[in-house]
């Protein structure tokens, strides 16, 4: 059952199954959060209220058609600060959809994303886009996932060990993911080669995995306290709740006109 409700002045969707709910905003695109039965929610959300035309802090933002920063537009592109329409659900599932012209471009070319989330005794998000400009055009997709965690210091990541990664906090020098990492640790690292991940929180007694599809990279992303600091729409305390490991397609690979390009992950939750 899909119901519609108000928050922050933003338009957002609720769709509760027997085996949980899911609430998602129409401003991004954006899934707020997981709330599977019987369960603590899946995913942190700041309790710092959205400023009007910025992207919401938490849940799973949309980073499209670039990630990180473009000279002369806007972070992660406009995809998360974007209206999304409703286009289809049913009693385990959304479907959102955003169209409209590539602004990054000279000339007037158009594209289509769609977004479905799947909620059963998992979560699966799949985001698929095309474009109809005359050439080939680099794309870049991250589902910016923020994971609730009892704190950082208290989880284990698995499955992204020994893996070549980009450090954009020592000027992108390419390193290896050590055997153990520290979540408690700033990071801001691209990791490459992945298809998944397991992230064990003692101090909830859960266990999160992610597994991946067209998604070359994941990543790891957690700011210094100093930093967070400078960042007013993370509450008061909210640096110690979340880690972000996120699905990322980074390929530099030309995407043809017509040509559809899907990205997709599914998560699931188990007690430790």
């Amino acid at each position: 059952m899909i119901k519609e409700y108000i928050w922050h002045d933003k338009p957002c969707l609720e769709l509760n199954t027997p085996l949980g709910k899911i609430q998602i905003s129409l401003w991004g695109g954006q899934l707020l959060q997981w709330l599977p039965e019987n369960a603590n929610p899946v995913f942190w959300l700041s309790k710092v209220p959205p400023q009007p035309g910025k992207p919401i802090r938490g849940g799973i933002p949309v980073c499209w058609p670039w990630f990180g920063g473009k000279e002369g537009y806007e972070s992660h592109g406009w995809a998360r600060t974007s209206l999304w329409t409703l286009e289809h659900s049913d009693d385990q599932s959304v479907t959102l959809s955003l169209s409209g012209s590539l602004k990054h471009l000279p000339e007037n070319s158009r594209f289509e994303i769609q977004q479905r989330f799947i909620v059963t005794d998992t979560l699966t998000q799949i985001l698929s886009f095309k474009h109809e400009h005359s050439t080939p055009i680099l794309f870049q997709t991250a589902l910016h996932s923020y994971f609730s965690v009892s704190h950082p210091g208290k989880v284990q990541i698995k499955g992204l060990e020994d893996k070549a990664y980009k450090d954009k906090l020592a000027n992108y020098a390419v390193k290896r993911t050590p055997h153990s990492i520290d979540a408690n640790l700033p990071w801001d690292a691209t990791i490459s080669n992945t298809e998944g991940w397991q992230l064990d929180d003692s101090g909830l007694n859960r266990r999160i995995e992610c597994q991946t599809n067209n998604a070359d990279t994941t990543v790891l992303w957690h700011p210094s306290d100093q930093t967070t600091q400078a960042m007013p729409d993370i509450h008061p305390g909210g640096n110690s709740e979340y880690l972000c490991l996120e699905t990322a397609n980074l390929e530099d690979t030309p995407v043809p006109p017509g040509q559809l390009v899907t990205v997709t992950h599914t998560i699931s939750i188990t007690s430790l």
